[in-house]
Order: structure tokens, then sequence, then C-alpha cells
């Protein structure tokens, strides 16, 4: 029978880091004007005029730094399973019952970005909350709906699952990305290209669905983080292995940035400009975009293993890990958090903001946050309900 596989105090710093960027991301587009032109630059598909805009330095490396979320979320959640499937079949869990749990799980995280975020997201778009439609199929719908495949690949050897990815990012970038004024399919937009969806044609606004987080392209992340959690329970997760493996992904963002054909999902760099280096395409992520930010988390993850020796040191209540360690439950509760210490005036109106108050906001709502996420933590781990293994 495997032994159970201990939790990593440098994977739960590394997620709570990148929950606090996200909580920085989500701050940023509620009170700074120049969120959205600063994410027009490194947006595919913005209209001409604003995609060719100036980029402005302190909004676009603000936003720049907020990057590492979703590649890292994704990535650690493919960790997560890994780890989880250790553990399950140390208990004496069945694969067939692991598989129902990480399915059932993933449908809960689906239908919460496809209900409960969708209608923040309204809400703060001023579409009404309690609108049916647009559905906003973001973060959550990539790593759920991952999830939901994860039977079907999970057990296949680390090699195969590799080339699987490897695949699935090359059919990406051989697919054109899609453009908001292109009317396309349901599947294609939630799938693969990303985009808006309309029930109509042509395309009535707002549309139906605003999809900017398409699950094929973002099922190769988790993929490579199901290797890395197996090679972390087989203790060959090394520091060393991770700076390698960082690099090579940033030499490959470097050399496809470089030769600025391949690999940027249609988004070349315009000049040799550093932030044009950087305006790499999100939505969907191009082999540029995942070869840096890749890269970069795995360098980080490699920093704090290394730094694991003193961050045990510290008391297990402090804000960072503990994010980290509740990660859904921090999710649905920040956006709301932001609204509330705008509403009691802690943090500027809509739009009424810039880079820097975006910086102390992200402050005030991490730490609003953080005993909330604390006491969830503490309860969950005391009472071990069925329904706290879902959130």
């Amino acid at each position: 029978m495997p032994r159970p596989a201990e939790r990593l105090l440098a994977i739960d710093w590394l997620r709570g880091i990148v929950m606090i960027l996200m909580a920085m991301d989500h701050v940023d587009q509620a009170v700074n004007p120049n969120h959205f032109r600063g994410d027009s630059a490194i947006f595919p598909w913005a209209t001409a005029p604003l995609a060719e805009s100036p980029i402005s330095p302190p909004d676009f490396i603000l936003r720049w730094f907020t990057h590492l979320c979703a590649p890292t979320f994704v990535l650690l959640a493919g960790v997560s399973i890994a780890l989880s499937a250790t553990n399950a079949s140390a208990r004496g869990m069945s694969h067939g019952r692991f598989d129902r749990h990480i399915v059932l799980r993933g449908a809960v995280i689906v239908l919460l970005e496809l209900t409960v975020i969708s209608a923040v997201w309204r809400y703060a778009e001023g579409q009404g909350a309690w609108g049916l439609t647009p559905i906003y199929p973001l973060v959550l719908w990539a790593i759920g709906g991952s999830m939901m495949l994860m039977p079907l690949v999970r057990r296949l050897p680390a090699a195969v699952l590799l080339a699987i990815s490897g695949s699935l990012m090359l059919w990406s970038e051989l697919t054109p990305s899609a453009r908001f004024s292109d009317p396309d399919s349901l599947f294609m937009t939630t799938f693969l290209r990303g985009g808006l969806w309309s029930a109509e044609t042509p395309p009535t606004f707002p549309p139906d669905v605003i999809c900017f987080y398409p699950l094929l392209t973002w099922l190769p992340v988790m993929l490579v983080g199901v290797v890395l959690g197996r090679r972390l329970v087989a203790g060959r997760l090394t520091p060393r292995f991770l700076f390698a493996i960082g690099a090579a992904a940033i030499v490959t963002f470097v050399a496809l940035r470089f030769f600025n054909e391949f690999g940027n999902q249609e988004l070349p760099r315009r000049s040799n400009d550093l932030l044009e280096w950087l305006r790499c395409s999100k939505y969907p992520p191009s082999l540029t975009f995942l070869g840096l930010e890749l890269g970069l988390a795995f360098w980080l993850l490699a920093l704090l293993m290394r730094c694991e020796p003193w961050l045990a040191r510290l008391p297990r209540f402090e804000p960072v890990a503990t994010l980290g360690r509740t990660p859904l439950f921090y999710y649905l509760l920040h956006l709301p958090m932001i609204g509330a210490l705008m509403w009691i005036g802690l943090l500027p109106g809509r739009h009424e903001g810039n880079a820097a108050t975006s910086l102390y906001g992200t402050l005030a709502v991490a730490l609003a946050c953080w005993p909330c996420c604390l006491a969830y933590g503490w309860y969950k781990q005391r009472y071990r309900h069925a329904w706290t293994r879902y959130l």
C-alpha cells in the first residue's frame, strides 16, 4: 500500500502568493480606470485602436505581475490531484471511487463558476446579478472542467501525459484565436478559442457567454501539474529539477518571442522594448505566455522549497500559507470582499483609483479575508464534513 503524501509548505506558499496577486488584479479592475487600457495592450481580441495604443508602464507592469495567477492555479490543481490520488489509495479508496470524487468536485467548481461567480461579475459590470446572462466561464471553468476530464488520462504514463499536453498546446496555437466580432459555435468559444457567443445571429451585446479561459487550452497545464505531483510523491521533485525545467521554459519563451512568428497567438511584439517582449497573449494562452509564466512558477516554487526550513518556523496562522490552504473558499470570498470594502469607503469607488491605490487595496482585501480563511481551515480540519471536500 502506498504511503500518504505529505503536504508541501512551499506549495501552500506559492498558492497563497498567487492568490494575493489575483486579488490585486481584481482590485485594480474595480478601482483603476486604466486597467482595461493596459489590458488592451495584451488582449488579442481588442479593437485595433486600443490594441495599438501606447502601453502605460505602471498599469502594464501591475497587470503583468498578475499573469502568474492562472497558470499557477491550474498547475497546482494538477499537483493536488496527484497528491490526493496517493492519499486516497493509501486509505484504501478504489480508483473508480476517487475518479467519481474528482468528477463531482470538478462539476461543483464549474457550477459555482456558471452561477455564483458569473452573477458577481454581472453585478460588477452593471449587467444585473439576477439575470441569466451573460455567463462568464473563467479560470474556475478551466480548472473544474479539466478536473472532470482527469479520469480519462490521469493514470497514463508521464511521457504520454506530457505528449498529450504538448499536442494540445500546439493544437491551440495552430487554431486562430477568436475575435469579439466573429460569431462562433458555443463549443469553440468555451473549449478552444474563447471569445463571445450569442444564441442570436448576429450576436447581441451583452452576449450570452463571455469566455476568457477556453478549457482545452488550459488542460495541458493541469497535465503538467499531475506529472510534477507524481515526482513529488516519489521524492524526485527537487529545487534543482524545478530550476532546470523553469530555465527550459524561459528559453522556449525567449526563442519564440525572438523569431516573433509561431507561438504568439497572433500577438507578435511590435518592437524590442522590454514591455513588448512581455506582451504575450493570455486569451487564449500562447506558447510564449505559458513558457514565460510556467517558467517563473517553477523557479518560484524551487525558491520556496529552498526556504522551507525558514517558512516552517513561522506561525501556522500566518496569512500567505493560510490563503493557500483554502484556495476555493478564498476565491469565492475575495470578490464580494472587494465590493464590501468599496461600499464602506476603505477602497476608492468604481474607477476612481489608480495603480498605487490598487496595491494598498490588495493588502486590505487579503487581510480582511485572512481571518475568515483561517476559521474555515480550522473548521474543515476539525469536523471534516462531506461538503468541505468540495470547497
